[in-house]
């Protein structure tokens, strides 16, 4: 399950970590059983075949999906303060369309962003006493929509989360293939756990680890979780290099969708700011 070297307390927080996880405020119950190394191959970026192998099949998943709804949690670490926020997400593909009704915090929020319309502006409301100041329209890449964020509203979505990490892994395959002979074995460690949970839900969870710091690599560890047997992307765990050998990296971003439903109808009405059941 581990190869020869490695620090006992990066094992003992990797394993806590896929035991137990709060999601934004959520227990949820995961477990980390039949966890199976990545075996030698010819090279080290032979490495990243098989989990490449599945994050292309989850795309392919992805990419048969008309629309979706669903709840988003989040937690990214912005200017150095770990945020959370928990959502309901209606998302459809073609035309690029997103409606979020924030549960918390900010709950009541509500925001629209519908690709090639509203002057390609999202618009968004507060609730309670911040109705007051009505709905806004902001440029997605705006300093006040990206407040609580690390990526525009133009990136949410299971498809940009799986492609982000696609070309993630592509890249750090690519620079293993260029260090040839100068890359160890260990330079990029892949454990794949057959069993996990997210919730109730059945997981394949492929854990990409780096032995060594370099500038080429954005994280240290990644974790991709995709259900068993929607092939979805449900989850994606992006961690920061350690400070000091043996201690636990930090999170710097993590997204997941449950409650997923596929392919419900959304129609224009959805992504509407007029339609009736919203406060707009």
């Amino acid at each position: 399950m581990e190869r020869n070297g490695e620090n006992m307390d990066a094992r003992k927080w990797m394993w806590i970590g896929l035991l137990g996880t709060i999601v934004a405020g959520t227990p949820v119950l995961c477990s980390a059983q039949g966890a199976e190394p990545s075996t030698s191959r010819k090279t080290a970026a032979d490495v990243f075949k098989p989990a490449l192998r599945y994050a292309a099949a989850s795309r392919v998943s992805v990419a048969a999906i008309k629309d979706f709804q669903a709840t988003f949690a989040k937690r990214e670490r912005v200017k150095g303060q770990l945020l959370s926020n928990t959502m309901y997400i209606k998302h459809r593909a073609r035309l690029f369309s997103v409606y979020l009704r924030f549960y918390k915090p900010s709950a009541g929020r509500e925001v629209i962003y519908v690709s090639g319309k509203n002057n390609g502006n999202l618009l968004a409301h507060e609730a309670g006493i911040g109705s007051i100041v009505g709905t806004l329209a902001l440029p997605p890449t705006s300093p006040r929509a990206m407040a609580e964020g690390l990526y525009p509203i133009t990136e949410i979505g299971m498809q940009k989360m799986i492609d982000a990490v696609i070309t993630q892994w592509q890249a750090e395959q690519k620079l293993l293939a260029t260090l040839g002979e100068n890359a160890s074995v260990d330079e990029s460690k892949i454990l794949y756990f057959h069993k996990a949970k997210l919730g109730a839900t059945s997981c394949r969870v492929i854990q990409v680890t780096h032995a060594r710091q370099r500038p080429q690599y954005k994280f240290y560890m990644t974790r991709l979780w995709i259900d068993r047997k929607t092939k979805l992307p449900v989850r994606v765990e992006q961690y920061a290099f350690p400070k000091h050998r043996g201690r636990k990296p930090k999170l710097l971003e993590e997204y997941t969708y449950t409650n997923i439903k596929t392919n419900v109808g959304l129609s224009g009405e959805d992504f509407d700011p007029r339609n009736p059941r919203y406060a707009f």
